[in-house]
């Protein structure tokens, strides 16, 4: 799901086709494609959207989605996990592997510039077959970051053009980077470079979204939603959903202030909305006697509480450590 710029309208990919709708109710099919369909984004820069696919060197760009063109024998396009535009460094990067070849080379890491020429071509392995999962740049380090299986966190310092690893245990799902933490975070670690990452949860949720309007993350694992300020510590929200409903994924649209989280009830899809309106939060979904803790760090800490009526009671206990006289 996702509403690009350009469309005005929400885009949903449903295995090999595309459908758009102003009002998410009522859907109209606009591109079949011959290849199921992973994973879309709009490149303003460039007035293109680029369709990712479940096959290897084929992806679908054009400046409107009916008429979108198939780019097959990209030569080292892997089979993708994820693909993002970085507007920082003006390009695409498209993450995943390409399958089992000799070697035993499988990660798979290409940028682009303009989706026509690709570069990188960085085939990451061993014995141990390694996908790579994720992409993210931080801002305070000016710094690319990758996840990989194999327990390896791979990064770039210059664009993507040179790339190092550390062996450390990382997360291998989504990550992102939070700005306004300086941080990047996947469900269940954080990391302010990738050389390090401390781990958070053991929840393992199967995808997270994060709010910059709101400061808060929302994700899943199978069909529970939870609520988070600081991916430490999750609580579950009470949603109501129906025993039959199947929650696939979550996405976080801006400009709606809207978490939409796609479940499939009995082979249909649908939509449910954790709507964030101005003076107003999704923490009004947990008990009332919830409660929950704060692990602050060394440096500066942001909180962030507001309450639409009412008041909110709590304690806030802190011990500060000095240094010296």
């Amino acid at each position: 799901l996702s509403l690009p710029e350009k469309t005005k309208k929400y885009v949903m990919l449903n295995g090999p086709d595309i459908y758009v709708s102003k009002d998410k109710n009522k859907w109209d099919l606009v591109y079949h494609a011959n290849w199921d369909l992973k994973q879309i984004i709009y490149v303003k820069e460039l007035d293109k959207y680029f369709v990712t696919t479940q096959d290897y060197d084929k992806l679908y760009t054009g400046s409107n989605l009916e008429n979108l063109e198939l780019k097959s024998n990209l030569t080292g396009v892997p089979y993708p996990k994820e693909i993002k535009y970085i507007p920082q460094l003006k390009k695409i990067f498209i993450v995943g592997d390409i399958g089992y070849v000799i070697g035993y080379e499988n990660g798979r890491i290409m940028f682009s510039t303009d989706g026509e020429n690709w570069d990188g071509g960085f085939t990451i392995g061993g014995r141990n077959p390694i996908n790579i999962y994720s992409v993210a740049y931080s801002d305070k380090n000016n710094r690319l970051v990758f996840t990989g299986g194999n327990n390896n966190t791979y990064y770039s310092d210059d664009g993507g053009s040179v790339l190092y690893s550390y062996q450390t245990m990382t997360p291998y799902q989504k990550i992102l980077y939070i700005k306004n933490m300086k941080k990047i975070f996947s469900c269940k670690a954080s990391t302010e470079d990738g050389s390090y990452w401390l781990y958070l949860n053991n929840l393992e949720l199967q995808d997270f979204e994060y709010s910059e309007d709101s400061s808060i993350f929302v994700g899943f694992k199978n069909n529970d939603c939870y609520i988070s300020f600081n991916c430490q510590e999750w609580l579950k929200l009470n949603l109501g959903l129906d025993s039959l409903t199947s929650i696939t994924k979550i996405k976080y649209i801006k400009k709606d202030k809207t978490f939409y989280i796609i479940g499939n009830i009995s082979n249909n899809y649908c939509l449910i909305e954790l709507k964030l309106e101005d003076n107003t939060n999704i923490i009004n979904k947990l008990n009332s006697d919830s409660d929950m803790t704060l692990n602050l760090s060394i440096g500066i800490n942001n909180m962030k509480i507001s309450c639409s009526e009412g008041s909110i009671g709590g304690v806030i206990k802190y011990r500060q450590k000095y240094l010296g006289v």
